[in-house]
């Protein structure tokens, strides 16, 4: 009866997710795409390190999942992709929405390469019949990572606060009355608590 009901949810976010990218704005610039032939077969990307105001330079690489490929899947919001911003993408300019900048932006690395799963730019959004195959192996793709990264949006005062009543003695805290809720309720007001692909990320997560 589980396996039957997870099968079901399963079913039902497929569709949802494909939703989600038919009704998302298409960049106007997109990465130089070669074809997936291998059935378990996707795109990584390869951020070069930089930092500051230096341009976001990355390119995409293909591998199997079933060879085991070291890397770290992004889970976020792509947002109002209305507001886009530019970055290097194998050589050429590629935008992107403006969430996924600043996540990029956030988690490059000063000296050396970070190698990411990222939907928006691993999947190319104008060939159907390849999203369709791809969504049906993020399951696969996230319990293969060695770490799934949940982009909240930019550090604030509010997310700063939350994350530290959350990783203190929370409980000791709370039973003494002296913990503050706002915060924790704030934080899960964010859009990203709401995406109907939460649970299955997580789930899927090894960390």
């Amino acid at each position: 009866m589980v396996l039957s009901l997870a099968y079901l949810l399963f079913e039902n976010t497929v569709g949802l997710k494909i939703h989600e990218w038919q009704q998302a704005r298409k960049p106007r610039r997109q990465p130089r795409y070669e074809p997936l032939l291998l059935e378990h077969e996707i795109r990584l990307l390869i951020i070069e390190p930089g930092k500051g105001e230096e341009k976001i330079s990355c390119e995409l690489r293909h591998v199997c999942l079933t060879d085991g490929p070291q890397f770290e899947a992004l889970s976020y919001v792509w947002g109002d992709s209305r507001e886009q911003r530019d970055i290097i993408c194998g050589g050429s300019e590629v935008d992107i929405g403006i969430n996924l900048f600043e996540a990029l932006e956030g988690l490059r690395l000063p000296d050396r390469e970070r190698v990411l799963w990222i939907d928006a730019l691993g999947i190319n959004q104008a060939d159907i019949k390849e999203r369709t195959h791809q969504v049906l192996q993020i399951g696969d793709v996230y319990s293969t990572a060695q770490r799934v990264l949940i982009w909240l949006g930019k550090e604030t005062d509010a997310n700063r606060g939350a994350f530290k009543m959350i990783l203190s003695e929370s409980s000791t805290l709370l039973i003494s009355g002296q913990i503050r809720t706002e915060p924790i309720a704030e934080l899960l007001r964010h859009s990203w608590f709401r995406r109907i692909w939460v649970t299955q990320e997580l789930a899927s997560a090894r960390s």
